[in-house]
């Protein structure tokens, strides 16, 4: 899974790339938003209860905002296609964000998050992708962002490996490898997150 993911991010990024060379200077959406788990967190774990969190050196060592609650040295995947996509600064993270930030974009992305709810609740407070959906419905309603304009926005999802690193491959406190095989989890996450992708973030946007 992990490694369909990061084949997934680099045609997302390479595509990405492709239309910003070839097209004309100026922003290339009219919006942004980040859904996912550390690969993509900005600081949304920062005022969280748990320790999953990385505002403090030596994270952000090479980021010229010092360390912000990225789980990296420098900048993110998003940060990069904010760049490419030509934003004039990165996406916020959700925590920090007022709901008019929605019109450009928010990064809902946790560390630690995965598709199941109980997925790293041993690290303590984490934002489920279930979590960061609603988080998104409350943002763009509140905000009253044009189903014309969502429509066209960018959405990137990283989500997944934490329900098998911190849930399915640890004895305790999760039960999920003792009441599922490794097919059956497979298979369930995966309906999880078609359910999340078709049924949910359809609603989102068209609210």
């Amino acid at each position: 899974m992990a490694e369909a993911i990061f084949k997934a991010l680099l045609l997302v990024i390479a595509t990405t790339a492709f239309a910003t060379t070839e097209a004309a200077l100026g922003q290339r959406v009219p919006c942004y938003f980040v859904f996912g788990d550390s690969v993509f967190d900005n600081g949304n774990n920062n005022v969280l209860n748990t320790s999953a969190k990385v505002n403090y050196s030596p994270y952000g060592i090479d980021f010229a905002r010092g360390p912000t609650g990225r789980f990296s040295n420098g900048r993110n995947i998003p940060d990069i296609i904010a760049e490419l996509m030509r934003f004039s600064d990165y996406i916020p993270p959700f925590t920090g964000a007022s709901p008019e930030q929605a019109h450009i974009g928010i990064n809902y992305a946790s560390g630690g998050g995965g598709i199941r709810e109980e997925t790293s609740q041993h690290l303590g407070e984490i934002i489920s992708f279930k979590k960061q959906i609603k988080n998104h419905r409350s943002m763009i309603m509140t905000a009253k962002v044009p189903e014309e304009k969502l429509n066209k926005c960018l959405y990137t999802i990283n989500i997944g490996s934490n329900d098998y690193l911190n849930n399915y491959f640890m004895p305790a406190p999760y039960m999920t490898n003792k009441n599922f095989s490794f097919d059956e989890y497979a298979d369930s996450l995966i309906r999880s997150y078609r359910s999340y992708l078709k049924v949910q973030l359809y609603i989102c946007l068209r609210f």
